[in-house]
């Protein structure tokens, strides 16, 4: 029986492929089908009919797949969602997929696509409160509202023209609220670099490649237009769904093609972007850019929905995941000498020694490097690996077991320290956040788990000894192991739960300690005997 989150998981998966057929559904159902269809009474040729039918073809193919994704994504929420609002997402995508599904194999009917549009934006709604009201990157999540404007303007066409009757016919408002629309469609384009690109900003800027490809996309748009209006505004009509009449003003024609050069140089540098929740973003726009503005068929608002939730999941998965979260606050280390270093792990594995004797191994590249240290702690494997930059240690690793094929059941992860800058985060989990209700615990950890799994991993004690000796996270995957980082000096401090300053200014002959170092790790094998099934 597949699990909720392996469901998650394969809907994930499927984004890509999602966003490839989606392309080839747009490139040859929208674009190329209706485009190259003869004038007039002319009879189609042969050729024109098979493209026309390979474009049916992808069509009812990204129809499908769309729903199966959106519902891949989101049914799980109901079963594991955080909060109401995260099951109050769930359901109401989880509703739009449905009914795209019915209306794109069903006759239409007015019910239905009201019930459509009003689902739709609904889908929006929770979509920009779950971006906001969650954690994430602050620019990204600004970006989730700023994208879902112009969706929510489009939707308060037709229910507002429903509600109107007649006069809507003759009040011009349907044609108003369209152009509000086309207007918040420009202006999100234009801020999605400030919302969406790389961190550091300044960086992501200075590549090259991005502002090749905006520059490009936008000389050819411009081209395009000022040469053959006609042809630009079919492809913008039947492509995005924007339409450009002849009575358009020109500084709106030349604001949109800015936009379109903006939109793309955002869109390569989230593909080029070092982070996978930025790269996510990145596939998420790009899904909203194959939709349309059009929305003629039940698919693009699905489409749509796909691509809003992706991008606003993604941003809540930012943090610590860029150089921007490294550089805010960030203390580096002083660097220990090799001999000194070689000292302390020497004494550690001395301290470690007492089922059998542990093992080490130390890797140099560069100015990297590694150590790895292997040991039986109380009948279990224990790894701990400790990563070094110029002699500074930037990372340290505890595992108890292995770590699992899924994502973790349970994790707990402590509220980083503001002066020493933002620490990376767990390992992403659909797990329900959590509080214990003992008030100095919870001001110190973020806990992600059930309760049930909660009280049989810490009990009073343990929970006081977690709030004196964890920085950094746990995540417990309960049929292999438990797995604990720390960053020293990025959101955490530098001497814990090694003594890095001590060891760095460490006079010749003096005594090393790894009290520190012993006293966690007993901690984290109590709590993963409770935790990992045997």
């Amino acid at each position: 029986m597949v699990t909720a989150s392996e469901a998650r998981a394969l809907g994930s998966r499927l984004t890509v492929p999602l966003l490839v057929i989606g392309l080839f559904e747009l490139l040859t159902y929208r674009l190329a089908a209706p485009a190259l269809r003869p004038a007039g009474d002319t009879a189609p040729g042969l050729g024109h009919e098979v493209l026309e039918n390979i474009g049916l073809f992808g069509f009812h193919l990204a129809s499908v797949l769309t729903a199966v994704v959106l519902l891949l994504l989101t049914v799980p929420t109901l079963v594991r969602g955080d909060g109401l609002l995260s099951r109050a997402v769930g359901l109401v995508c989880s509703l739009l997929a449905l009914i795209a599904l019915v209306l794109h194999f069903a006759p239409a009917s007015v019910v239905l696509e009201i019930a459509l549009n009003a689902a739709y934006g609904l889908t929006i709604i929770a979509l920009v409160a779950s971006a906001l009201a969650g954690p994430g990157e602050l620019g990204s999540r600004i970006g989730v509202a700023l994208l879902a404007i112009p969706l929510l303007v489009h939707v308060a066409t037709p229910l507002i023209s429903l509600a109107m009757g007649e006069q809507a016919l003759f009040s011009g408002l349907p044609e108003t609220i369209t152009a509000i629309g086309h207007w918040t469609l420009i202006a999100a384009a234009s801020a999605s670099p400030y919302c969406f690109a790389p961190r550091p900003f300044v960086r992501s800027a200075m590549r090259p490649a991005p502002a090749l490809v905006g520059t490009f996309v936008g000389l050819v748009a411009a081209i395009i237009v000022r040469k053959h209006f006609e042809v630009g505004a079919t492809l913008a009509s039947y492509g995005l769904g924007v339409e450009l009449g002849p009575g358009i003003p020109q500084h709106m024609v030349a604001l949109a093609l800015l936009a379109l050069g903006t939109l793309s140089w955002t869109l390569v540098s989230c593909f080029m972007a070092t982070s996978p929740a930025r790269r996510r973003i990145g596939v998420g726009i790009s899904l909203l850019l194959v939709a349309g503005y059009g929305f003629t068929w039940p698919m693009q608002y699905a489409l749509g929905a796909v691509g809003l939730l992706i991008v606003a999941r993604a941003s809540r998965e930012l943090e610590g995941q860029e150089p921007a979260d490294e550089r805010a606050g960030y203390f580096k280390a002083p660097p220990i000498e090799a001999e000194t270093w070689q000292a302390y792990v020497k004494a550690l594995c001395q301290a470690l020694s007492t089922d059998s004797e542990a093992t080490t191994v130390t890797t140099e590249h560069e100015d990297q490097r590694q150590t790895r240290i292997h040991a039986e702690l109380d009948g279990m494997d224990l790894s701990i690996e400790v990563e070094a930059s110029d002699d500074s240690i930037v990372r340290i690793d505890v595992l108890i077991g292995e770590i699992g094929q899924d994502e973790p059941a349970w994790t707990l992860s402590a509220r980083p320290e503001k002066r020493h800058g933002v620490h990376p985060s767990p390992p992403q989990t659909s797990a329900k956040l959590n509080k214990i209700g003992d008030v100095p615990f919870d001001d110190r950890f973020r806990v992600r788990g059930s309760r049930q799994l909660t009280d049989q991993l810490l009990d009073d004690g343990l929970r006081a000894r977690a709030t004196a000796l964890v920085d950094g996270w746990l995540a417990l995957w309960p049929a292999s192991g438990l797995g604990f980082r720390v960053c020293p000096g990025r959101g955490a401090p530098v001497d814990h739960p090694i003594p890095i300053t001590e060891l760095a200014f460490r006079p010749a002959g003096a005594p090393i300690t790894v009290d520190k170092m012993i006293a966690l790790l007993k901690l984290l094998r109590e709590i993963a005997g409770r935790g990992i099934r045997s």
